[in-house]
């Protein structure tokens, strides 16, 4: 059986799995760890005051990529802490770094401790109940909101003399819908690092791992929350004061909202969006054409399109792969069948995969 008869076959497995879901109204869990999971992850605590609007003339905005193949040995040391050394913050945080070289090797270990010691306190947030803001309970519970794990982090680095910031603000979490128009109130706390005299960004909250869609935690380690690509990260993560956006041109909170909805897989599929870079898009045609490029040849692109209101699937897209140069552009073909509102699931993954996890979504309204 040849490629091609296969790739159908996936694709039409997909298209009947989605239908069904939709259906059932229980489409959520094919939507993967790295993006279903971290939006049901912000807190809505936001008990953290920290004044971001200090001056901090030292903070460097461009952006140095970290070698994490260098750390693996930091890794491995801060995963097998002995029970004697976790009795309380202090004691542990002096452990974690005893053979640390640099700050950098100082803040990888408490982030592996953090990130592979604390679960997500899903009762808690969803309940409206939540405790666990701060560093010491967290600590003490093994269970944080965002603003547990930040904290605790921060308490940390203090302790080790890294220099760190408490950051807070908005993030594209459980909450987040694309056809807002206007910024919600701060809902997430993330850690800003001092390495060398540049700042680096990291949230281990969803780091840490993703909550499904029955509402469990899932412990899941995610590399791309140490230290982000800040032009990456304000896909999702909005801060309060926008220097800790640590972009040469920070965005306003309007772009903001208006930027594709993505999560990590986006960028590591090296994912561009040709044809409609915003979340939100709005045409008086019920004829779409939406288009990505990529570097990539052995990757493949499918979309599931939902009514806004019901989640049932609205129609089947089709698709075109087209190669220009070095790059792979794949165009996804739209008919939608009636006027209204709709969300765009955008999935992608190895052709040799057999399910493709979520990397974008758009809102689309069809005016006419």
């Amino acid at each position: 059986m040849n490629k091609r008869i296969i790739s159908k076959i996936v694709i039409i497995c997909l298209i009947i799995i989605f239908f069904y879901l939709s259906l059932t109204g229980c489409f959520l869990f094919l939507i993967p760890k790295d993006s279903l999971s971290k939006q049901n992850k912000d807190s809505q605590d936001t008990s953290i005051q920290k004044n971001q609007n200090d001056s901090h003339s030292e903070i460097i905005t461009k952006y140095e990529p970290i070698d994490i193949s260098k750390l693996k040995e930091i890794d491995e040391y801060a995963k097998m802490v002995p029970s004697s050394f976790e009795k309380d913050i202090e004691t542990l945080a002096k452990y974690l770094v005893k053979t640390s070289k640099n700050e950098l090797e100082k803040a990888r270990a408490i982030w592996i401790w953090i990130t592979n010691n604390i679960s997500y306190d899903v009762d808690g947030y969803f309940s409206g109940s939540i405790s666990t803001y701060d560093a010491q309970t967290a600590f003490k519970k093994r269970l944080g909101v965002c603003s547990g794990y930040a904290s605790l982090f921060k308490q940390m680095a203090d302790i080790v003399n890294l220099k760190s910031e408490v950051i807070t603000g908005y993030a594209k979490g459980y909450s987040y819908n694309p056809s807002i128009k206007e910024l919600p109130n701060s809902n997430h706390a993330w850690i800003a690092i001092n390495i060398q005299n540049k700042w680096y960004l990291c949230d281990p909250t969803w780091g840490s791992g993703y909550v499904d869609y029955k509402r469990k935690f899932i412990k899941d380690y995610e590399e791309f929350y140490f230290c982000a690509n800040p032009a990456q990260l304000i896909y999702t993560h909005f801060p309060s004061d926008i220097k800790w956006q640590l972009l040469e041109n920070p965005l306003d909170s309007s772009t903001f909202l208006n930027l594709l909805h993505v999560w990590p897989l986006f960028f590591k599929l090296d994912l561009k969006p040709v044809s409609h870079p915003f979340a939100r898009i709005e045409t008086n045609t019920n004829s779409l054409n939406i288009i990505f490029s990529t570097s990539y040849d052995n990757i493949r692109i499918l979309a599931a399109i939902y009514y806004k209101d019901t989640r049932k699937e609205a129609v089947k897209p089709t698709y075109n792969k087209l190669k220009e140069g070095n790059f792979y552009k794949w165009s996804i073909n739209i008919n939608f069948p009636l006027k209204g509102e709709y969300y765009i699931y955008i999935f992608g993954g190895k052709e040799s995969n057999t399910t493709f996890s979520a990397v974008a979504q758009y809102f689309v309204e069809i005016t006419k």
